[in-house]
This record gives C-alpha cells, structure tokens and sequence, in this order.
C-alpha cells in the first residue's frame, strides 16, 4: 500500500461520508461504533476494586482510563453505496490490548471482514493492523493539510510545529504520512 494510493482511498471515503447523491441517499453509511471493555484475569487479580464482569459501553468516550482500565474491542461496521458500482459492506474489529506488545504482539490488532451486500455473506477477511494504522495516519494528514492550508493561506503570523505523541507502528506511519504533505515537504 503506497502513501499516496492510501491518501487517496482516505480522500475519497472522507468525502462520501459527507456527500450526497441525487437521490439525497448518503454514499457512505458509518453507523455508531461499539465498544467493549476487556480486563484480562491477570489485571483483575492486581486491581485493587475488581468488577467480575467490565461494564458494557457503547462509546469509546465512557471507557475507563488510568492504571486499571480494560483493554477494549471495537467493532466498527460500514457500508459504500457509490452510484455506478457494486456496494461495499463490511466490519472492522479492532482491539487495544496492553499486553500484547511484551508477547510479541501488535498493541492494536485489527481485522477487517468485507461483505457481498448483495447477499450479505463474506466475501474476504483480511489482516488489518498495518491498513488501521495506514488509514489512520493518512487521515491525520489530510486534516493536518487541510488546517495548514487554511492557516498559511490566512494573514496571521504563525509558527509550525507538529507533534506526534506515542510510539510504535501508528506514530512511525503519522511522521512518514506528514512528511509527504507539499506543504511541509517546504519547509523540511
């Protein structure tokens, strides 16, 4: 997957969660996502107030944080509804388990399950945690492109500083994806 074939893809699905067709039927269908909390036995066994079962949630905004939180599972259903071509459905399941980096493991692993909308049965299965990453940085450049040009292209004075905070895969695709930007690509 190249940056820019992964731009582009985020352009085009960016856009259709906002555009309409002539019918005003929305192109893009992104539903709410849901949310389950997850305490592995081991981190339930070292907390110090221990729920048997996590609380159910259905936004990512309710989920506890702090030295006690539970990992979470994300289930993330969509669906494309381009004129002129075959709809798309699909569900990406990603996960945020903390102990996973120290087996060896991806701290976000993801998986994406595409649907035939048609029948409704699967079509693929893929391995998604280098895609969620991709798709996320690409995203974040676009919005980062998008508020530099609105800032540069103003009167005011500015300083340009961009930071990324954290570690591993998703920080390492946010610098890589930036660094592509014309617009920062100037000033490097």
């Amino acid at each position: 997957l190249t940056i820019d074939k992964c731009m582009k893809a985020n352009r085009i699905a960016l856009g259709s969660l906002r555009s309409k067709d002539t019918n005003q039927d929305k192109v893009a269908v992104v539903p709410t996502r849901i949310a389950i909390p997850y305490r592995s036995r081991k981190n339930m066994a070292n907390a110090a107030k221990v729920d048997i079962a996590p609380t159910p949630s259905s936004t990512v905004n309710s989920l506890k944080r702090g030295p006690n939180a539970e990992d979470t599972t994300l289930f993330k259903p969509a669906g494309y509804f381009p004129r002129n071509q075959s709809p798309v459905m699909g569900l990406k399941v990603v996960s945020v388990r903390a102990n996973n980096p120290s087996n060896g493991k991806p701290l976000v692993p993801a998986n994406i399950m595409l649907l035939d909308a048609e029948t409704g049965e699967v079509s693929a299965t893929v391995a998604a945690t280098y895609l969620t990453a991709a798709r996320t940085a690409a995203g974040s450049a676009i919005a980062t492109e998008f508020c530099l040009n609105r800032t540069l292209n103003s009167n005011e004075s500015y300083a340009l500083h961009l930071v990324v905070v954290g570690a591993g895969l998703q920080a390492e695709l946010h610098i890589t994806y930036l660094c592509q930007l014309p617009i920062l690509m100037k000033r490097l």
